[in-house]
């Protein structure tokens, strides 16, 4: 008895390579559409600028120092507002790296406890509270009433400009630039703000040079001219008068020789200055001509 073997009849040779072949195609297109990364974060945008004098000298008062924040998002995220999460000023940086400050130069500047947007942009008639420096000297600015949210760029006022008073209370330890004449400074800052309707984050970063310079007349009192109520004011400041509406508190100069401690020598720096005195040691200062 004979047996006969059934052979379905299946796809030739070159016709299953056909088939395998679009199969793996198909998968791998299934593939890359679910791994394709989305370009809406890089669709999501922000600037920032920084704008502070390229000079400023030991006991200058109220220097104003501006942020330009701008909502630069394009496609697909282009009519889409941005929420203002965090501002961070790290005042003085000895050292920049990745992105950070990895070098804080503590006491060199101290900030307003309060600053204003400026008319005109998104955050005009808003008022932010300014943090004291934390274990790091970060700063941090904080609306108030609530959070800022930058509106898009086809807004025509897509940016928020806010102003904020610095006074300069020493000379950096650290120099950023040595080999330019001075003491160099770095005033950094960072913004990060989120799309008020995809959710996506963004962060920028800004440091800007400053140059800081040793005061030529020791003017403690900072009303634009040296007086014995100059020296009155560092003895006051010493506990040695009672308070006095021309001292200021705090005083923009009361380490007038930059010791770096406020002590009897600053006030003598100040009578010398007058011509009080014929030479007083570790004082800067001479007699105007």
């Amino acid at each position: 008895m004979s047996h006969r073997h059934m052979i379905c009849p299946g796809p030739a040779g070159g016709t299953r390579r056909a088939w395998l072949s679009a199969l793996l195609l198909a998968l791998a297109l299934v593939t890359l559409a679910v791994l394709r990364p989305s370009g809406a974060v890089a669709s999501v945008g922000i600037s920032l600028g920084v704008t502070f004098p390229t000079s400023v000298t030991v006991g200058q008062t109220d220097v104003t120092a501006r942020l330009q924040i701008r909502n630069t998002s394009t496609a697909p995220n282009q009519s889409e507002g941005l929420v203002l999460n965090q501002i961070v000023i790290v005042p003085s940086c000895g050292t920049v790296m990745s992105g950070a400050c990895s070098m804080p130069d503590p006491g060199v500047f101290s900030l307003a406890p309060t600053a204003s947007g400026d008319a005109g942009t998104a955050c005009a008639g808003r008022s932010f509270t300014v943090s004291p420096p934390d274990a790091s000297q970060r700063v941090f600015l904080t609306a108030q009433g609530g959070s800022v949210v930058i509106p898009p760029p086809s807004s025509g006022t897509n940016t928020c400009d806010i102003s904020l008073l610095v006074s300069v209370r020493k000379q950096p330890t650290i120099d950023t630039d040595p080999p330019t004449a001075g003491v160099q400074t770095r005033l950094f800052t960072s913004v990060t703000g989120t799309s008020s309707i995809s959710g996506l984050t963004v962060t920028t970063r800004v440091s800007t040079y400053t140059t800081v310079l040793r005061p030529t007349r020791p003017d403690a009192n900072g009303d634009g001219s040296v007086t014995s109520t100059d020296a009155l004011c560092i003895l006051r400041l010493l506990g040695g008068f009672a308070a006095t509406a021309a001292c200021p508190n705090p005083l923009p100069l009361p380490d007038v020789n930059l010791s770096g401690a406020v002590d009897s020598v600053d006030a003598l720096c100040v009578l010398r200055f007058l011509g009080r005195f014929a030479r007083v040691a570790n004082c800067p200062y001479d007699p105007p001509a």
